[in-house]
């Protein structure tokens, strides 16, 4: 693991840790909250043409 700060909006800092919350303790604690957030982020990073065109269109 690795820790790096990224400056991002509240709003989605409150939205990122409710879907960690909601897969963690959706699970009973099974999944991890950093297995959590790392799964997110992942799926994130699977669908970055996809982010780069709604970015750019905005």
């Amino acid at each position: 693991m690795t820790r790096r700060t990224y400056y991002y909006s509240a709003a989605a800092a409150d939205a990122l840790a409710a879907a960690v919350d909601r897969l963690h303790f959706g699970s009973h604690g099974r999944i991890s909250k950093n297995a959590a957030l790392d799964a997110i982020i992942r799926a994130g990073v699977d669908q970055l043409d996809a982010i780069e065109q709604r970015l750019r269109s905005q």
